[in-house]
């Protein structure tokens, strides 16, 4: 069950990671709403038809570049959802944010203990479904 959900997810990302590059091209670059969710559903869809050897151009994405992590995902999906307006106050609080997770999470990453934060954003299911509730109940 857990391998099938990595080889998913994995998959998944990179027929993503495809759409948003088809989607920065200069003719798609400014599309919103609906029209670039259709797009980019299209776009990754087909980044699952079979290319060389009868193999989809996803797994030899995949081979290529390996799994992404949970925050790329993270900054794919806001991609392909179009431009961030800009928000001030917003900006700044989430700077600081950034700036002090930086200031906690980097010396764990370096070894300073035993706890690797980097690790937990590659493929957990625990995260990836944590991250999913909070998004849906962002909105509202």
């Amino acid at each position: 069950m857990m391998q099938s959900f990595q080889t998913g997810y994995g998959l998944g990302v990179q027929g993503m990671l495809f759409a948003m590059a088809i989607l920065m091209l200069p003719g798609l670059k400014h599309s919103t709403g609906h029209t670039r969710w259709l797009l980019a559903l299209g776009l990754a869809a087909l980044a699952f038809l079979p290319v060389f050897k009868a193999i989809p151009l996803v797994y030899y994405m995949r081979g290529l570049l390996g799994d992404l992590s949970i925050p790329s995902v993270a900054l794919l999906l806001a991609g392909i959802y179009g431009p961030i307006p800009n928000w001030p106050p917003v900006r700044k609080r989430l700077l600081l944010l950034a700036g002090i997770t930086g200031l906690c999470f980097y010396p764990m990453v370096l070894g300073a203990t035993a706890l690797d934060p980097y690790q937990w954003g590659y493929q957990p299911a625990w995260l990836v479904g944590g991250l999913a509730v909070i998004v849906f109940f962002s909105g509202r």
